[in-house]
């Protein structure tokens, strides 16, 4: 007797830096139950702070046996470091999303980089050098993921003006404006 093995590809993951907590907090209240897309159930794996490096251990603890799809916010840590180099970060994301494909992932889905207004809190380098790094891997990431079978580039420029006080971080506004990006995954 044959015995088939039938794996329910159920789950859209969310992973990445605080912008992925700060979401998760952001549809928690709005809904008193587990978040979904369609019918797909939505978990969120962060780490504030964290750069390419981190978020990819993060993923390591993570199962991906039902994960149909997964939205990666990632990079902007690690361009605000006083010497970072631009095509590490980007080939760094690029290779945490064929890493994933490998885990059984359907889709991957990058998250484009935000800019950080002239408000933001202190770091090494000043905004224009910041926001020039930003420019270069959002250029990388978008021409390695038309390169490369189910992987997305998603652009998040309604997101540009929806910044807080911290030159930072999304205001509320920004929060449903990625929801509605991370919402596209199961399309």
């Amino acid at each position: 007797m044959l015995d088939l093995l039938c794996v329910v590809l159920d789950t859209v993951l969310v992973l990445g830096h605080s912008f992925v907590r700060r979401l998760q907090q952001h549809v928690q209240q709005k809904t008193s139950r587990e978040p979904r897309i369609g019918n797909f159930r939505v978990l969120f794996q962060s780490k504030g702070g964290a750069d390419v490096s981190a978020i990819r251990h993060l993923a390591d603890g993570e199962q991906y046996r039902r994960v149909f799809a997964v939205h990666i916010e990632a990079g902007s840590n690690d361009l605000a470091a006083r010497r970072v180099d631009v095509d590490e970060v980007a080939a760094a994301i690029m290779r945490l999303s064929r890493w994933l494909l490998r885990q059984g992932v359907r889709k991957v889905v990058v998250g484009e980089i935000i800019y950080r207004t002239k408000n933001a809190r202190p770091m090494p380098v000043t905004i224009k050098v910041y926001n020039d790094r930003v420019n270069s891997v959002n250029g990388l990431l978008q021409r390695a993921c038309v390169e490369q079978d189910n992987v997305e580039f998603r652009s998040h420029r309604r997101l540009r003006a929806e910044i807080c006080q911290d030159g930072v971080h999304l205001t509320k506004a920004g929060q449903s404006s990625l929801w509605r990006d991370v919402s596209k995954l199961a399309a």
